[in-house]
């Protein structure tokens, strides 16, 4: 890392942690007098951390300026990323869309939520405007991908899944993503064929319990039981 973005990062990275420090020996709450430029430096870093409750609540901060259409997507995404009020989630990104500038944040926020609340149809509705706007956005494309197989148009979404792979070829996520979709649509030699690749990789126990099912669909027990095995290890 150069010196400039080692310095950068150090003006970040040092007031989150005196920040988080002080919050966790005295019980205090974050200190109100952040302008919103600097909060959101200190609370993005948090969540990069992996401080979530930090993060939210340097986030709810800026997030009480009507303005900061930026704050209010972040925080209403820790909202959700933390298993907090999914509705209170879903006022914030609401309100600016008829506001900002650009709303695109916001419905990418919106979308992710009506994943979460099992919406479907309005999480298409708003990632056709987020990929209208960005056609290669990559989250936007997954999650609508996830949209229309729960509306069961499981050939629409493994096109965008086609797309996605093209754009990140051999991504095991999406790779497991896709073949649940052509299992879904009862093609389970063609998922088979799809997470081959996958069998001897390392990857996330969330991918393998996807490839076990795959192999079970399959009638491959054994194999669904042992990548099965080797998550449990993990876990």
């Amino acid at each position: 890392m150069n010196w400039f973005g080692y310095t950068a990062r150090a003006t970040i990275v040092f007031p989150m942690l005196v920040l988080a420090a002080c919050s966790q020996s005295r019980g205090d709450a974050v200190p109100a007098d952040l302008s919103d430029h600097a909060g959101q430096h200190i609370a993005q870093a948090a969540e990069e951390s992996g401080d979530l409750p930090l993060a939210g609540q340097l986030y709810a901060q800026a997030a009480a300026n009507p303005t900061n259409a930026a704050a209010q997507f972040h925080y209403a995404d820790a909202l959700v990323r933390g298993g907090d009020d999914v509705g209170a989630a879903r006022d914030l990104l609401e309100g600016p869309l008829a506001t900002v500038s650009d709303s695109l944040p916001p419905r990418d926020g919106l979308g992710s939520i009506f994943v979460v609340t099992g919406q479907p149809a309005l999480t298409l509705t708003e990632y056709d405007a987020v990929l209208a706007a960005r056609p290669d956005d990559m989250r936007a494309l997954v999650s609508k991908g996830v949209a229309l197989n729960l509306l069961g148009r499981h050939g629409e979404a493994q096109a965008l899944y086609r797309k996605v792979l093209a754009l990140a070829p051999g991504d095991p996520a999406i790779l497991k993503d896709a073949a649940l979709s052509m299992l879904l649509a009862g093609h389970p030699r063609e998922a088979e064929q799809v997470v081959a690749p996958l069998w001897s990789q390392d990857i996330a126990p969330r991918i393998r319990a996807g490839v076990g099912a795959v192999l079970a669909a399959n009638g491959d027990m054994d194999g669904a039981r042992q990548i099965a095995g080797s998550q449990a290890t993990d876990e």
